[in-house]
């Protein structure tokens, strides 16, 4: 039985820069391909790319013992945290780490008196993972619904 990789359970954001551009854009392609896919949204690596840069002063790495696990995109409005794109490398997936950044970004809002809002693809099985963290439907178009902590 293969052994599987465990992080713990503690992360840090930091602020992506243009460096980092090579490794978002695989990232992107390796954990949105399949979903984007099975919803008929067929990309290219400059579609890719163009997602990747939307909002890029708002981007963050996540990172844990120095090691560089996913990406998560967010604005923070007056009266919302709005999650734009929240990726984690394929090995780290369902490991607790994509849990525990929706979590802080929960208590970031809270904090503030926010709630937290996100899109995610109707293809995308992390939409049970929103699901089991408080996250309602509250609209949908033909791709993605949109979700937010806010009853």
């Amino acid at each position: 039985m293969p052994k599987l990789t465990t992080i713990p359970m503690t992360f840090k954001l930091k602020p992506a820069t243009k460096g980092d551009i090579d490794f978002l854009v695989n990232l992107r392609k390796q954990t949105m391909s399949e979903h984007l896919d099975v919803a008929g949204w067929f990309m290219d690596d400059t579609g890719h790319l163009e997602r990747v840069l939307i909002n890029f002063e708002d981007c963050y790495l996540i990172e844990t013992d120095q090691e560089t696990i996913g990406m998560v995109k967010y604005l923070n409005h007056p009266d919302k945290i709005f999650v734009m794109q929240l990726q984690i490398l394929a090995k780290y997936q369902r490991q607790g780490m994509g849990r525990k950044v929706v979590e802080y970004l929960i208590e970031l809002a809270r904090d503030d008196s926010k709630h937290v809002e996100l899109h995610v693809l109707k293809a995308n099985p992390a939409k049970l993972l929103y699901e089991r963290l408080g996250f309602a439907v509250y609209d949908e178009d033909k791709l993605e619904f949109h979700m937010t902590t806010q009853q």
